[in-house]
């Protein structure tokens, strides 16, 4: 178990670093569109039947297309990760800037903002705190597909070292892989949440 320390390390944060940088990107896509779609309901009717056909088709049967098309790297993995994060990041942040209340909007509009003004000044500081939690939970659906995304041609990643060691039966680095892939998910989301704390302290029950 002590000579395999190092591969677990090694995979442990290659993995992590898959994780991140496909959440980066897709949130720098869902985010932004997200709150676009709930704030104009023209942008909603022109882009949410299509987030809802594609967020019904399982991310893992784009394996095989992903690894031809873009290899054996890394790049399959995280675009595995943005197709199963992306379609449901866009439809709930979008329903969560809907829930933002319409009268700090009217009131707005009451003392003179245009809507690009509102969009900016009242919808999204309004939303944001909620827009931050609709993150935290999406982050676990990040590492959900990371595990998905490494049965698939991979030759690296916690995944690939949890089903190598299996295949030798050495179960305890196994045991120990996923427990630690619990610890890492969970140290993530308390960082997060005392962040948002910190962040949103006028939001009530921002945690």
């Amino acid at each position: 178990a002590q000579a395999d320390a190092p591969w677990l390390h090694q995979s442990l944060w290659h993995s992590i670093k898959i994780v991140f940088i496909a959440f980066f990107i897709s949130s720098m896509i869902g985010v932004p569109l997200g709150i676009l779609c709930g704030f104009s309901g023209t942008i909603s009717k022109l882009t949410e039947p299509f987030v809802e056909f594609f967020r019904y088709l399982p991310a893992p049967a784009f394996g095989a297309l992903a690894v031809a098309i873009l290899g054996i790297n890394d790049a399959p993995k995280i675009a595995i990760i943005v197709i199963g994060t992306l379609f449901q990041q866009i439809l709930i942040i979008a329903n969560t800037t809907r829930m933002v209340d319409r009268g700090l909007v009217e009131a707005g509009f009451t003392l003179g903002t245009n809507k690009m003004k509102s969009l900016l000044h009242v919808v999204i500081p309004a939303a944001l705190p909620d827009i931050y939690q609709n993150q935290r939970v999406l982050l676990g659906w990040a590492w959900t597909y990371l595990i998905v995304s490494e049965l698939i041609g991979a030759t690296s990643g916690i995944t690939w070292f949890i089903t190598q060691q299996a295949r030798y039966q050495n179960f305890d680095n196994v045991y120990a892989a996923i427990l630690i892939i619990g610890i890492i998910g969970l140290a993530c989301d308390f960082i997060l949440m005392k962040l948002g704390e910190r962040m949103f302290k006028w939001k009530q029950g921002a945690k």
